[in-house]
């Protein structure tokens, strides 16, 4: 067998490989999206659809260019990974949230409440956050979890304090009540909310 003929036999492997990562990758990005940012605006029964055909034409893309462009075969690794990173920043763009900037926008405001959080004050533990997530300000949520963690210490826990600064006479969910600090990040209501509380338990303490 020549080196050419090998070259034939790998080639369809490797295009099925990638079909295989992309939808790995699209299903994965899917469902991190929906467990970290779950309030998701009831347009994504429209952005779901718009998400797989946006993969469907990266993939359509990629295997065009490198069948019709001989010297991106030569750089169909790199123009693959560009591809499923394409994936995730698509499907990462679609994940719009009701009331709340999008995932993008969250994400910076995490970065920024971290540069910024010793000028965190306590006085933020006690702004009470929208049940439903709706007009929220830019970085509201991030900075308040950042204020649960830098001010844990003063936080009453004798049942008289809930998160979110919700009244606790007139709370619909208990579980919101702190009892113990140690209680802060398994209460908190996103997957997002408490990976960030917890990885400012590694970076500040």
């Amino acid at each position: 067998m020549c080196w050419c003929d090998a070259q034939a036999e790998i080639a369809p492997n490797y295009r099925l490989m990638l079909l295989v990562l992309a939808l790995i990758t699209f299903i994965g990005t899917q469902m991190m999206l929906s467990a970290m940012f779950p309030y998701a605006e009831l347009g994504s029964v429209f952005t779901i659809p718009a998400s797989i055909l946006s993969t469907a034409v990266l993939m359509y893309l990629y295997y065009w260019l490198i069948d019709n462009i001989p010297p991106l075969e030569k750089a169909s690794f790199v123009l693959g990974v560009l591809t499923l990173g394409g994936i995730v920043a698509i499907n990462v763009e679609l994940h719009k949230q009701e009331g709340s900037p999008g995932v993008w926008d969250q994400m910076g405001n995490y970065i920024h409440v971290v540069q910024n959080y010793n000028s965190i004050t306590c006085d933020t533990v006690n702004e009470p956050i929208n049940s439903r997530r709706a007009n929220l300000k830019p970085g509201e949520v991030e900075r308040y979890v950042a204020a649960l963690h830098r001010c844990r210490e003063i936080i009453p826990i004798d049942g008289t304090y809930a998160l979110y600064a919700v009244q606790t006479r007139n709370i619909s969910n208990p579980d919101l009540i702190i009892h113990d600090i140690d209680e802060i990040p398994q209460k908190l209501e996103t997957s997002v909310e408490r990976y960030f509380y917890n990885f400012l338990e590694w970076r500040f303490n």
